[in-house]
């Protein structure tokens, strides 16, 4: 049976902050690189890289459940984990486990992602900082 109109598969990807789609976008395809590395690499390297994903992911998604200025800490955490994650993506080019056009599409992403993070961030600590003068 066909869907009609719907590209997408699994839940709507229209709820939440926009940022939250980009990183499990991001570490389903960085999922996909892991499992082309030889063997020997994905229970280190590989596993590093999978690991800071899916860490980016779930501090975005406490950030995207935790009331006001608390969603600092989660945000922090997560760009953090972004750059992590860019130096272990830049140490796989390194040791040619992946493309040098594959490192560099990861590498917009995590930019692209990091930006996003750092814009929702500045967005939150002025709203904390708001609050307090308000007081």
């Amino acid at each position: 049976m066909a869907t009609q109109g719907k590209t997408d598969k699994g839940p709507d990807r229209n709820t939440g902050p926009k940022v939250v789609m980009e990183a499990y976008d991001f570490a389903k395809s960085l999922h996909e690189v892991v499992l082309r590395f030889p063997r020997v690499e994905r229970p280190g390297l590989g596993a590093d890289i999978e690991r800071a994903c899916r860490e980016v992911l779930l501090r975005l998604v406490e950030a995207q459940t935790t009331p006001g200025a608390g969603k600092a800490g989660p945000l922090r955490a997560a760009a953090l984990e972004i750059e992590k994650l860019r130096f272990l993506v830049r140490m796989a080019c390194d040791f040619h486990l992946l493309s040098i056009g594959r490192y560099e599409a990861a590498s917009a992403t995590a930019d692209r992602i990091g930006r996003m993070v750092g814009g929702w961030l500045r967005w939150v600590d002025r709203g904390s900082t708001q609050g307090r003068e308000d007081s």
